[in-house]
């Protein structure tokens, strides 16, 4: 781990210049992601932002859009870093889709968050129940490049099988994108569609995925 992400980790256990030090390690990442796919655009949508922590996105968004954060977190009024209402749930194993009654959101996102859960498969299951069919949701995952931990590391590395993954989860992928300055990572925009719509592939498909850009990992 290098010396600023050291003090970044130092300082947030501290409770020290956290939303300075949050900024300087991730907020390009996310400034990029809002130009990449214009979400500045966005007005009057219904968002969900799943382990969100203080809303650091929501922050960078339009306040016409209701801005809904689901995380694990205690997070206070203080905390908070723009207009939005926490929902507190273990990611790993409460419905929180079900019993949180939020339902017919436009877009969902989950960024940097499945690395650290034991069971993202039930986590994308509730963020599908409450997307609406066909709405986007965005997910990123940090590169291999990253020294950073993850209960699952076969799968996000490569990152062919965490698009083999979002197939066999009904999220085809519609675009895709390597922000590769500092903490490199992988964000993909893809569809809430059905389940039926799942693709479990098999070893002779498996194949299809090597040696292919991630847009094309979609539609074998």
């Amino acid at each position: 781990m290098n010396s600023s992400i050291e003090t970044f980790y130092n300082n947030k256990d501290k409770d020290i210049n956290y939303v300075q030090n949050y900024n300087i390690e991730h907020g390009p990442r996310l400034d990029a992601i809002i130009k990449t796919f214009n979400l500045k655009e966005l007005k009057n949508q219904k968002i969900i932002d799943v382990g969100g922590g203080c809303g650091f996105l929501g922050q960078r968004l339009d306040s016409s859009n209701e801005y809904i954060v689901f995380d694990g977190s205690n997070i206070s009024e203080n905390d908070k870093q723009c207009k939005m209402y926490l929902i507190k749930y273990d990611l790993d194993y409460e419905h929180f889709g079900t019993e949180s009654n939020i339902k017919n959101v436009d877009i969902g996102f989950c960024l940097e968050v499945l690395e650290h859960l034991s069971n993202p498969y039930h986590c994308l299951v509730e963020m599908k129940k409450m997307v609406k069919p066909n709405g986007d949701i965005y997910l990123s995952i940090p590169d291999v490049s990253v020294t950073h931990n993850t209960l699952y590391p076969g799968l996000i590395y490569p990152v062919q099988n965490f698009a083999q993954f979002l197939e066999q989860m009904a999220l085809p992928i519609q675009d895709y994108f390597l922000f590769d300055k500092g903490w490199k990572t992988h964000i993909f925009k893809c569809k809430n569609a059905s389940w039926e719509n799942s693709k479990m592939l098999f070893p002779k498909q498996e194949s299809k995925f090597f040696g292919k850009t991630p847009l094309e990992y979609t539609n074998l």
